[in-house]
């Protein structure tokens, strides 16, 4: 497994490719993006195709770890290399853990953040967005919850710039990588720009 950094026109140029790939397989009529990272993703991929979005949220139990302990004001210091062996392990342990207890994920509550709320409504070919998956908990509630809310006859893909578990709950439709970890923009351990 490997750390790939992807910040500034990389980030674009990336999400614009995962873009061309929904595109080139399904023809959206909205993008829902998942806060924080997907959030991001999602709004590039709506400018991308000159689409609408709604922002929905729901948090992972390690980021708000990462929050308590505040890990983060310490990893922007540390060396690429030591990030990059702290991020491995970190998923490596995640993903034992999952699977020594059946695959199970843990649920959270999805809310609404931002966006024209009805649009689920309206609109029939959905594409949820998160900047990674992990186990796939996240996209197993937000998928409910978009369930909950779209009219009769709504498809609901999926789509991620990478999955770094080798067999998520749920697999994104589209996916620009498979085992590899990104660095991106808004991650804890990227270093302020000088």
């Amino acid at each position: 497994m490997k750390v790939i950094t992807v910040l500034n026109s990389d980030f674009d140029n990336l999400c614009f490719q995962l873009a061309d790939k929904i595109n080139a397989g399904y023809s959206p009529d909205l993008i829902v993006g998942i806060a924080t990272g997907g959030e991001f993703v999602a709004k590039k991929i709506a400018e991308r195709l000159n689409l609408p979005t709604v922002i929905i949220k729901r948090q992972r139990a390690s980021t708000k770890h990462k929050k308590k302990f505040k890990i983060a004001k310490v990893l922007p210091l540390l060396p690429v290399f030591i990030n990059n062996s702290l991020r491995i392990a970190e998923i490596k342990y995640n993903e034992w853990r999952f699977n020594r207890n059946g695959r199970a994920v843990s649920s959270g509550e999805v809310i609404f953040k931002e966006g024209d709320l009805r649009l689920l409504k309206e609109c029939q070919n959905i594409v949820l967005v998160d900047d990674s998956v992990d186990s796939g908990g996240t996209f197993v509630d937000c998928i409910k919850y978009i369930k909950n809310q779209v009219g009769e006859g709504a498809a609901v893909r999926t789509a991620a710039l990478n999955v770094t578990f080798s067999n998520p709950v749920v697999k994104p439709d589209f996916c620009m990588y498979e085992d590899i970890l990104l660095r991106c923009p808004w991650a804890n351990d990227v270093a302020p720009a000088k």
